[in-house]
């Protein structure tokens, strides 16, 4: 992966999910520093761990070549992270693969511990945007796997997802920046948040050091 100069003028894959999801608690993590784990987190890491990352580096079976725990990078979008999985389909046209022969089509592959969700897109997504830059090749579609319904699902990028995911890019790139700490939004999957204990309301746009400091000194 290219060697990058400022990380604060990059964000990570795997915020795009926690920012598609809460504003709040992307901050919370990648900005404050807060993580508490639940239940749901902590069989999603062990799920996560054992499917993605106790594979081969690289892998080939028939005309597919799979590749574990990828580096990847966009400029454009300011994105950089690490891919579960990318498969390498052998086509007619395509990415030329080092040590192969032949064209092969690009699929990134997140696996996910729970059910289908509308946020995972956008990480998984990310991930082809990344691939689409540095191989200099269309890469048009991803999937996600579910180990909850052991089911894989495979979406096409649209135009959509490249403006949402630019803009979250953007967004997230000026919070940082400006150190500042979005407004909580109350919704119904608040309830199963693992940061539900530290995202306190009255914080609003301060991080949860600076209010618990503010309610010590009030003693």
């Amino acid at each position: 992966m290219d060697q990058l100069e400022n990380l604060d003028d990059y964000i990570q894959l795997r915020e795009l999910q926690h920012f598609a999801y809460c504003r709040r608690q992307w901050a919370l993590i990648f900005l404050d520093n807060k993580w508490e784990s639940n239940e749901q987190t902590v069989y999603g890491d062990i799920i996560h761990n054992k499917k993605a990352h106790t594979q081969l580096h690289s892998e080939k079976r028939g005309s597919i070549i799979r590749s574990y725990d990828l580096q990847v990078v966009s400029h454009e979008y300011k994105l950089f992270g690490i891919c579960d999985c990318v498969e390498f389909h052998k086509r007619s046209n395509g990415a030329r693969i080092f040590g192969y022969d032949g064209y092969y089509e690009v699929l990134p592959v997140e696996y996910k511990s729970g059910r289908e969700q509308d946020v995972d897109l956008y990480q998984a997504a990310g991930q082809a945007l990344c691939l689409e830059e540095m191989l200099s090749t269309p890469v048009i579609s991803f999937a996600l796997y579910y180990k909850k319904d052991n089911k894989r699902v495979e979406y096409t990028i649209t135009d959509e997802l490249k403006e949402k995911i630019a803009a979250y890019s953007k967004e997230m790139i000026d919070y940082k920046k400006r150190k500042i700490i979005p407004h909580v939004r109350r919704k119904s999957h608040c309830r199963s948040c693992s940061l539900n204990n530290l995202c306190i309301p009255k914080i609003q746009n301060k991080s949860a050091n600076e209010y618990l400091e503010s309610k010590i000194n009030s003693l």
